[in-house]
């Protein structure tokens, strides 16, 4: 505190300080700038983020696909079993579980591969194409089969290929044969499919 009777009342510190009044108009000027880009960034963000996202309209969900006629749809394996009569290396008719992800019945073809003779045995492998009577398509399935003496089969089968509502059908399983009336047979096919 001053003692000199004679001083008069002080200047204001911006005054006396001018630096600190420099450097507090920065200060705001710079907060200014700062608050205006983020402003600017995110008005564009939000336009580009507007092209990029589609109308919800325009997302189609998984489950939207569309098949040729009805079918059941399934992405979890189903129990299924086929069951065929038909002349070996000729055609026949099948019927299978309507629960299934396939037709209830239609016409089978068999195609038997090259054979090899294991003892009393003979292995071979075949090829069925399945056609379906209502329109919804056709699935091949391959076997890879056991023929004994008395003319019944144990086989391996697995689904290679498929159309129009099949053309993502998955499944295996195991099959048998019998004759029932020479030339023809009754195949069975259990296993499970599933349309991925």
């Amino acid at each position: 505190m001053s003692t000199n009777p004679t001083e008069g009342p002080r200047d204001p510190w911006w005054v006396r300080s001018p630096t600190w009044l420099l450097f507090g108009l920065f200060f705001v000027a710079v907060s200014a700038v700062v608050v205006v880009v983020v402003l600017a960034v995110a008005d564009v963000a939000g336009e580009v983020a507007g092209t990029i996202a589609p109308d919800d309209a325009a997302i189609a969900p998984a489950s939207a696909t569309t098949f040729p006629v009805d079918v059941t749809v399934v992405t979890e394996p189903v129990d299924v079993t086929i069951s065929v009569e038909f002349d070996v290396g000729s055609e026949g008719v099948f019927t299978a579980d309507p629960s299934g992800p396939i037709c209830p019945a239609g016409f089978m073809t068999d195609e038997p591969g090259p054979a090899e003779q294991r003892g009393q045995q003979m292995v071979l492998e075949a090829v069925n194409v399945f056609t379906c009577e209502d329109g919804s398509g056709t699935f091949t399935v391959k076997s890879f089969v056991i023929l004994y003496s008395d003319f019944t089969t144990t086989s391996d089968w697995i689904v290679i290929d498929g159309t129009a509502s099949y053309t993502r059908l998955q499944g295996q399983g195991t099959g048998v044969s019998t004759p029932i009336d020479f030339p023809l047979k009754l195949g069975v096919f259990t296993g499970e499919m599933r349309i991925d």
